[in-house]
C-alpha cells in the first residue's frame, strides 16, 4: 500500500503557467487592438530617390523662373511693382502661370510685397517661402495608396543692382 501512495501524483497545472498564458493572451490582444486603432493614422517616410528627385527638379525650375524675374529688376525700378510685372509675363491665355503645375502661385503672390522684396542700398533682396507639394502614386497601386511629398522651399536671392550682371 505504501507503494501506491508513492506513485500517486497530484494532477493539474501549476498556477505560474496559468498566469503566464493569461498574460501572453492579454498582451497579444491589447497589441492587436492598438494596431487596429492606430493603423489608420500611419505616416511613412519615402526614401525613393526618384520621387524626391522630382520635387527637387520642380524646385530648380521654379528657381530658374524666379531668378529670371529678379535679374530684370534694375536700380531705377520699384522692385515690388517690377517683380509683379515680370511675373505677369509668365501667364498664359487662361491667366495661369506656365509653371502652375509646379506650385500654386496664389500662395506666393501675397508675399510679393516690400517685406519680402526690398532694395537696401544697391542690393536687391528677395526672400520667398514656397510650398512644393507632389502627390505620387506608386506603380501598380490604386489612388488610395498615394504619397504626399511636401517640400518647403526657401527662395533667397541677392544681387548688387549697381553692377550690370
Amino acid at each position: 500500500m505504501n507503494f501506491l501512495l508513492k506513485n500517486k501524483k497530484a494532477g493539474g497545472v501549476p498556477i505560474a503557467i496559468v498566469i503566464l498564458v493569461l498574460a501572453i493572451l492579454l498582451v497579444v490582444m491589447s497589441s492587436l487592438v492598438l494596431f487596429k486603432i492606430r493603423g489608420n493614422n500611419l505616416e511613412s517616410e519615402i526614401t525613393s530617390g526618384s520621387s524626391i528627385g522630382r520635387v527637387y527638379a520642380d524646385a530648380e525650375i521654379l528657381n530658374f523662373y524666379l531668378r529670371e524675374i529678379c535679374s530684370n529688376i534694375s536700380l531705377a525700378d520699384n522692385p515690388v511693382e517690377k517683380f509683379k510685372t515680370e511675373l505677369a509675363r509668365y501667364k498664359d491665355d487662361k491667366n495661369e502661370y506656365v509653371f502652375s503645375n509646379i506650385t500654386d502661385m496664389t500662395k506666393i503672390e501675397p508675399q510679393i510685397n516690400g517685406e519680402h522684396i526690398k532694395v537696401e542700398g544697391d542690393i536687391l533682396e528677395v526672400n520667398l517661402d514656397v510650398n512644393l507639394n507632389k502627390t505620387l502614386f506608386p506603380y501598380g497601386s490604386s489612388r488610395l495608396d498615394s504619397y504626399l511629398i511636401i517640400y518647403d522651399y526657401k527662395f533667397n536671392f541677392e544681387r548688387n543692382l549697381s553692377q550690370n550682371s
